[in-house]
């Protein structure tokens, strides 16, 4: 049986748009029920896919985190940036703020960019 490699995946973007959902998609199989924003508490999942285990690492998108979301891309194989495809700004921000930092921290690293819409659908009639 082969050995399993470990593979860091680091998510970035705004505030607010979907990267915690992406990760209980990714995780979980399903949509959160409640979003309460995120300040580094369960900011990691694992995720098998065949012979890899990806560590997801989710990061807030606040200024006022910039310190300890750097930490965070130690030891990354891969970065994906989000952003939300109904907020123009959001892809301004993937492009302007996001592969910027990215690069600065990583500069021969890969990463790919994830736009993310989610609606909450829910019955009108149970």
């Amino acid at each position: 049986m082969p050995a399993t490699e470990r593979r860091k995946v680091v998510l970035v973007g705004d505030t607010n748009c979907g990267k915690a959902s992406l990760l209980s998609v990714f995780v979980k199989g399903r949509f959160p029920e409640v979003s309460n924003g995120m300040a580094f508490e369960d900011c990691q999942a694992s995720l098998d896919v065949g012979t890899e285990e990806l560590t997801l690492w989710n990061t807030s998108g606040h200024e006022n985190y910039q310190h300890l979301r750097s930490i965070s891309y130690v030891d990354a194989d891969v970065f994906v940036i989000c952003f939300s495809i109904d907020e123009h700004s959001s892809l301004e921000s993937a492009t302007e703020k996001w592969a910027k930092e990215v690069r600065a921290n990583w500069p021969k690293i890969s990463f790919g960019n994830t736009g993310i819409y989610f609606t909450v659908w829910r019955p009108v009639c149970d």
